[in-house]
């Protein structure tokens, strides 16, 4: 069980990175169509497309661990 939970634990980081980073991606991607700040031709813009499906991506994957350390810790708990 305690293994589980590691685990859980563990996918919920990397999932939680993979938000932030697509939510920076998103963000910056945002900042530089603005008018006042325009993105030098030589900085390639990113593909906002992917950067939403990654968000999305992990933000499920963070729920679905969530949902492996909530359940190992409730057999936890009836083994205990």
């Amino acid at each position: 069980m305690i293994s589980a939970i590691q685990s859980g634990v563990q996918g919920m980081e990397k999932a939680s990175d993979v938000v932030n980073n697509a939510a920076s991606d998103i963000a910056h991607a945002a900042a530089s169509t603005t008018v006042s700040s325009p993105v030098p031709k030589e900085v390639p813009r990113g593909d906002i497309g992917q950067d939403m499906v990654n968000l999305m991506i992990g933000h499920r994957s963070y729920d679905a661990n969530a949902k492996v350390v909530e359940v190992a810790a409730k057999m936890l708990d009836k083994i205990v």
